[in-house]
């Protein structure tokens, strides 16, 4: 399931700054979850 920025920019190849701040705080959001659990597994 791709995020609403992410379908909109796909469809409209139209991308506002809104969009893509959502599309940024996503993949900031995964890139949190990667270096907490990578982290985690080292101690």
């Amino acid at each position: 399931m791709l995020p609403k920025g992410c379908k909109l920019f796909f469809l409209n190849n139209n991308l506002t700054n809104h969009e893509f701040f959502n599309i940024h705080s996503h993949f900031l959001a995964f890139g949190l979850v990667l270096v907490a659990t990578s982290l985690e597994s080292l101690n």
